[in-house]
């Protein structure tokens, strides 16, 4: 028997079949094998569902990455940013950061008696002020920006002649060097805001090596001995050259630690004599 008529005669039995047969079954029984239903093919990945995905991950990157930029930005501690590098401004500002209020008047020349009075500082911005520290005398150390981003100081109360600018803390440029005075001769000291890292600072005063360590970003310099101080204000060490010992064992030698830099002195329109490296 051929294998066409047996497929055939297998069907003829079940033609008589009622109309709510099992085809199933019936299919089975008859030796076929019921077609299996249709795989859908798979659904092809939507592109626009891939690049949203995209999209909400890089919003939610630069969103993180915006935030902490303005956090940074109103610290000063950016990279680049006047208060990088120093520790010690690097908090909240709270009341004790504000510049006392006839310090602050000092410096903004509000009583100077003239029409138009010129603030002491050029662009000052007092309201990024940071206290980082004291003097021997008990002066707060007062570190401030500029509008072209000057590491700028000040001493108060009260405030006397004693507040001035350097270029951002860097690499070449570990600390800053200011000479401070007061009323009475004995209260003249040199100071300085160095990097962290930095555990002492040297230079020389009389023919001699003086090393002044540096705690919480700050050092200060005072000598109970005339001659001493009368060179310190004389030489104006060590403004002039200072030596930065870091806690790895590095040093780092600045030759002008009262220089600011090209960008700066083209902004302020200084003479070149104040550039730094």
């Amino acid at each position: 028997m051929s294998e066409i008529v047996a497929i055939e005669e297998r069907l003829r039995r079940f033609t008589t079949a009622p109309d709510d047969a099992d085809w199933q079954d019936v299919l089975r029984r008859a030796g076929l094998n019921a077609p299996r239903p249709a795989t859908p093919p798979p659904r092809p990945r939507s592109h626009w569902t891939h690049r949203r995905a995209v999209v909400a991950i890089v919003v939610a990157v630069l969103a993180l990455v915006g935030t902490s930029v303005a956090i940074a930005d109103r610290l000063g501690a950016f990279d680049g940013g006047p208060f990088n590098g120093i520790g010690a401004a690097h908090h909240r500002r709270t009341g004790r950061d504000v510049i006392d209020p006839t310090t602050r008047a000092y410096l903004e020349r509000k009583n100077c008696g003239l029409p138009i009075c010129a603030p002491m500082i050029r662009g000052e911005r007092l309201e990024t002020s940071h206290r980082i520290g004291r003097i021997p005398s008990g002066r707060n150390i007062y570190v401030f920006t500029t509008t072209w981003k000057g590491l700028c100081y000040v001493l108060g109360p009260p405030p006397p002649d004693d507040f001035n600018c350097s270029r951002p803390l860097g690499r070449a440029h570990p600390s800053t060097a200011f000479i401070a005075g007061g009323a009475d001769p004995s209260d003249d000291l040199a100071f300085g805001i160095a990097r962290d890292g930095v555990t002492s600072i040297s230079f020389e005063l009389n023919g001699h090596e003086v090393t002044v360590p540096v705690r919480n970003n700050v050092w200060t310099y005072r000598s109970d001995s005339t001659s001493a101080r009368e060179a310190l204000r004389a030489a104006s060490a060590p403004t002039r050259s200072l030596t930065a010992r870091f806690a790895d064992g590095r040093n780092v030698v600045d030759q002008c630690p009262t220089c600011l830099s090209r960008r700066i002195l083209r902004r302020l329109g200084l003479p070149k004599s104040r550039l730094g490296p």
